[in-house]
């Protein structure tokens, strides 16, 4: 088949129209008017109530490792977050949004409690062991009151309320106080921290081991401080104010933002670590981030005696399964075992003692019979042969 080439016809270039530069209308600046200041009402301080102490009912030992840890969350600390600081943030602190801080939450910082805090002590705090953690005790730890951790309350959170709060002014807010509401505590609460708490670890708590708990390790724990948690007073609490929670910030808590809450205080807690409370976890939380909670946030409660805490056991509590929690019922029995211990050496001892004693009498008694023997023995044959001198003598005078 050909081909046929067909003409091609010439392009025609068709003209382009000059481009019109459209003229830009000049910017109308607009005047910006002044910002109103509004006045500050002045802040109403109202009377902060005296605190009430309530005296501790002795403890009752039975099952301590059963009963006494039972439900640390459900019953000796039932209310670690209920009742013996019944609602630290309703009660205790209840008011550091609406009593202590006369309404901070309301008046000063109305919103700091309502909006930064979203009510610090109603939900950030508000269940240590009810929200935050309201599994620890209850869900993620079903049992770790009753079973994995028998003490969750005691051990990982012993303290929600003395650990977080226990230093609600020193700790929790010192911050709070000092830096996020920095006036709060050097104005405003000048005195709720000198003054209502000033010694939050001296006074109200200051004596969490020496005053409110000052039985619980002397009565309450009266062993525990010596048996059970060894030196809950000594250890566990011996800093409630010096150093469990000396470092509460910097090493019962030292990882639950860095750890078990990883995220808590990045995420979480993002900016009550960083932000809100930017101190909270390196101030009130220090290190809750970066050490009780160390492995429990590695582990996270795999083992709560011998994974979760197994650092926490070795850092926070220098093996709180071994020694304080370790295992209420591993360290009870390892106790009973040291006292058997004691008691079969001091039986021992005892027991050689009086052997002792016992075979010094018996030859005390024997040499003196041995003595009296003999002593009637030489008199008996003295006699014997006097007499029978005496009678020779005789015959033989009489012979004579």
């Amino acid at each position: 088949m050909m081909q046929r080439n067909a003409a091609i016809p010439a392009r025609q270039n068709t003209a382009v129209p000059a481009r019109q530069n459209t003229a830009i209308p000049a910017r109308q600046n607009t005047p910006v008017p002044a910002r109103q200041n509004t006045p500050v009402p002045a802040r109403q301080n109202t009377p902060v109530p005296a605190r009430q102490n309530t005296a501790i009912p002795a403890r009752q030992n039975s099952n301590r490792c059963e009963t006494e840890h039972s439900n640390p969350c459900e019953t000796e600390h039932t209310s670690p977050c209920e009742t013996e600081h019944s609602n630290p943030c309703e009660t205790e602190h209840s008011s550091p949004c609406e009593t202590e801080h006369s309404n901070p939450c309301e008046t000063e910082h109305s919103s700091p409690c309502e909006t930064e805090h979203s009510n610090p002590c109603e939900t950030e705090h508000t269940s240590p062991c009810e929200t935050e953690h309201t599994s620890p005790c209850e869900t993620e730890h079903t049992s770790p009151c009753e079973t994995e951790h028998t003490s969750p309350c005691e051990t990982e959170h012993t303290s929600p309320c003395e650990t977080e709060h226990t230093s609600p002014c020193e700790t929790e807010h010192t911050s709070p106080c000092e830096t996020e509401h920095t006036s709060p505590c050097e104005t405003e609460h000048t005195s709720p921290c000198e003054t209502e708490h000033t010694s939050p670890c001296e006074t109200e708590h200051t004596s969490p081991c020496e005053t409110e708990h000052t039985s619980p390790c002397e009565t309450e724990h009266t062993s525990p401080c010596e048996t059970e948690h060894t030196s809950p007073c000594e250890t566990e609490h011996t800093s409630p104010c010096e150093t469990e929670h000396t470092s509460p910030c910097e090493t019962e808590h030292t990882s639950p933002c860095e750890t078990e809450h990883t995220s808590p205080c990045e995420t979480e807690h993002t900016s009550p670590c960083e932000t809100e409370h930017t101190s909270p976890c390196e101030t009130e939380h220090t290190s809750p981030c970066e050490t009780e909670h160390t492995s429990p946030c590695e582990t996270e409660h795999t083992s709560p005696c011998e994974t979760e805490h197994t650092s926490p056991c070795e850092t926070e509590h220098s093996n709180p399964c071994e020694t304080e929690h370790s295992n209420p019922c591993e360290t009870e029995q390892q106790s009973l075992r040291d006292r058997t211990q004691q008691s079969l050496r001091d039986r021992t001892h005892q027991s050689l003692r009086d052997r002792t004693q016992q075979s010094l009498r018996d030859r005390t008694q024997q040499s003196l019979r041995d003595r009296t023997q003999q002593s009637l023995r030489d008199r008996t044959q003295q006699s014997l042969r006097d007499r029978t001198q005496q009678s020779l003598r005789d015959r033989t005078q009489q012979s004579l």
